[in-house]
């Protein structure tokens, strides 16, 4: 099912209108007069018809949402042209929590609607005036392509997330014939190796990448640990 970008928007206008103020703290959907940047667009996003995450997104787990709601990511700090209902987040995966992070959407090539602590509540402001240092990522929404959709192993438990982008190691990872630390290693990739990657999945306490091999073949690594779907350490650096 296709989001309702429209209706997305409305909502958030509407809050604006209400007066909801800035809080990380409160139910951050405004639900409670309160809202952060993140958790305004969660609750637009779901008045447009996506599908609920389990908890109210923040801009680390934004992206792997925004992925299984049919959104592909279509510039990585590079220029775009922006059109109505791309969803832009700022600061690099990894380093994007708390105040570490801003998410917005376009209402039109020049605009923004987002809540952010300057306005303490929602605004429209111009696309150039948001954090673009930090790092950025543009998704659009898109009809779901069967390669574009995340990927259900036969293994239970592990759901393989589309991304093309890298990986740069900070340390020697090992690169495994499957996402497990227990799997054969094909070989050691010393520190500062790039790889690129089509695609990423929470499995066993790690987010592991999986790199394209020859003859159909992949290779998989640890890229850091986590709890469930919520990266708690990083091996490296995503770009």
């Amino acid at each position: 099912m296709m989001v309702n970008m429209d209706v997305a928007i409305a909502y958030m206008d509407q809050l604006r209108k209400k007066g909801v103020t800035y809080s990380m703290a409160g139910s951050r959907t405004g639900a409670d007069g309160t809202a952060d940047c993140s958790g305004v667009v969660y609750a637009a996003l779901l008045k447009g018809g996506a599908k609920p995450y389990g908890y109210v997104v923040s801009t680390e787990t934004e992206h792997e949402w925004l992925l299984l709601n049919c959104f592909h990511c279509i510039a990585h700090n590079q220029e775009w042209t922006m059109q109505r209902g791309d969803l832009l987040i700022f600061g690099e995966k990894g380093h994007s929590a708390g105040a570490g992070g801003h998410t917005a959407i376009a209402i039109d090539s020049l605009r923004v609607i987002h809540c952010n602590d300057t306005a303490n509540g929602v605004s429209i402001d111009a696309e150039t005036s948001l954090p673009y240092s930090l790092g950025w990522y543009v998704y659009r929404q898109q009809v779901a392509q069967t390669r574009d959709k995340p990927t259900i192993s036969a293994t239970p438990g592990l759901i393989w997330l589309p991304e093309s982008a890298s990986f740069r190691l900070q340390l020697p990872i090992h690169l495994r014939t499957a996402p497990s630390t227990k799997a054969a290693i094909i070989a050691t990739l010393p520190a500062n190796s790039v790889v690129k990657y089509d695609a990423y999945a929470y499995y066993e306490g790690h987010v592991w990448i999986r790199q394209a091999r020859a003859n159909h073949q992949y290779g998989y690594l640890a890229t850091g640990e986590c709890q469930g779907n919520r990266r708690t350490s990083y091996w490296g650096t995503f770009f």
